[in-house]
């Protein structure tokens, strides 16, 4: 289940949703688990480019592991932020610098956390010409 909320556009927006998953695990013995996750995310339009905007994401995730022997609940509190930047386009490529930063924290596991530079080198499709515009008989 989901809710938007968003600009005419649709180039701003807030997500939330609630999901349900069940599935399996093959450790060292079989359990069943549960993973109901609640989860808010957003992007904001930055100025320029369409292609500039900031994402973010907040997620909780409890989970319930069930062995033979024993249950046990792990949690999952995760978050993310995305930094898209359209530097330019030349001969039809796009060429958008990105920055990301996750950290999530585990009842398991602890803290941990990723940062990461980058650039992306896109085909920029344009305008459909006029014999692509055509309509089919």
């Amino acid at each position: 289940m989901w809710l938007i909320v968003s600009d005419r556009r649709t180039a701003t927006f807030v997500l939330a949703s609630i999901r349900l998953r069940a599935g399996a695990r093959f450790e060292p013995a079989a359990a069943v688990v549960g993973y109901p996750m609640v989860a808010v995310e957003g992007r904001v339009q930055l100025p320029g480019s369409f292609g500039n905007a900031l994402y973010l994401k907040l997620a909780y995730a409890p989970r319930l592991v069930a062995t033979a022997v024993n249950a046990r609940a792990e949690h999952l509190v995760a978050a993310r932020a995305d930094l898209s930047l359209r530097l330019g386009s030349v001969g039809g490529l796009v060429l958008s610098a990105r920055a990301e930063l996750k950290g999530e924290w585990t009842s398991v596991a602890g803290v941990k956390g990723v940062a990461g530079l980058g650039f992306d080198l896109d085909k920029s499709w344009g305008r459909p010409t006029c014999s692509e515009c055509e309509p089919v008989r």
